[in-house]
């Protein structure tokens, strides 16, 4: 196993692959020639996870996971851009009415996740 060395942006591809045919971090370590705690906190440190359910409605283990090559505003914009690309407004708007958010520099442009380009508010954020 390579001590002091980073992932590769191949390597969290392979991980996000990985993750998605249910491979363990362990089978994951092993084929990277890492060990499992690497890709653990990779995951940890990567990923957007995000909980159906409040008040009134049950809670249904709805989780969508992001592996992201970087922790900035932009690769957050992304995934909420894909996510509504892929959900269309009207089920975008209903699952992601609000969204709340730290202090942290990934949400330090919230309007680009409220709004898309052509101006059409999609969700709020509460930071």
């Amino acid at each position: 196993m390579e001590k002091n060395k980073h992932l590769t942006g191949d390597d969290r591809h392979f991980i996000e692959d990985s993750l998605n045919h249910k491979m363990s971090y362990a089978s994951i370590a092993n084929a990277l020639g890492k060990d499992p705690t690497t890709i653990s906190k990779e995951v940890k440190t990567h990923s957007i996870l995000r909980q159906n359910g409040c008040f009134g409605k049950n809670y249904n283990n709805c989780k969508h996971q992001f592996l992201r090559d970087r922790n900035d505003a932009k690769s957050v914009e992304d995934v909420f851009d894909f996510l509504y690309q892929s959900l269309g407004h009207d089920r975008f708007s209903n699952i992601f009415r609000l969204l709340l958010a730290d202090n942290g520099s990934e949400f330090s442009n919230p309007a680009h996740i409220e709004y898309v380009s052509d101006g059409t508010r999609r969700t709020r954020v509460g930071v």
